[in-house]
């Protein structure tokens, strides 16, 4: 049963890693598309003194994207890869309200979690979630 588990760990990670890594190359060989998607989100929240770098930043988060799928795929720090991806979704799905296209929030989601801090807030929300449910008695 134990090998079981990690069989389909082993298997989430790889689907999951695909996911990304094609999901970033897809993002990379279109770098003015990717930069245009970020220009807007510069533009709609107020940052766009930022829009000449927004294929630059377009094409990190591409490149960020496509080596944590290649982590994941390969198995390289599979606790740090795997924490990064769960921090990238759930900051994600919190961001934009819906998963899948179901709406689970009211509006466009909330915002804290799609600016810069989002990533600590949903990693002091983990390790509240961790602790709560962990703790040893």
């Amino acid at each position: 049963m134990r090998y079981f588990h990690k069989g389909v760990r082993r298997l989430c990670a790889i689907v999951i890693g695909l996911v990304f890594f094609l999901a970033g190359l897809l993002k990379l060989q279109d770098p003015v598309g990717a930069g245009l998607v970020v220009k807007e989100y510069f533009n709609f929240f107020h940052l766009s003194f930022l829009s000449g770098a927004s294929v630059y930043v377009a094409v990190a988060l591409a490149l960020l994207e496509t080596l944590c799928g290649a982590a994941l795929i390969a198995g390289v720090r599979r606790a740090f890869t795997a924490s990064l991806t769960v921090i990238g979704m759930i900051r994600e799905i919190l961001g934009s309200g819906s998963i899948f296209g179901w709406k689970f929030l009211a509006g466009d989601g909330i915002l804290a979690f799609v600016m810069a801090p989002g990533a600590f807030l949903v990693l002091g929300y983990l390790m509240v979630l961790f602790n709560k449910f962990l703790k040893k008695e």
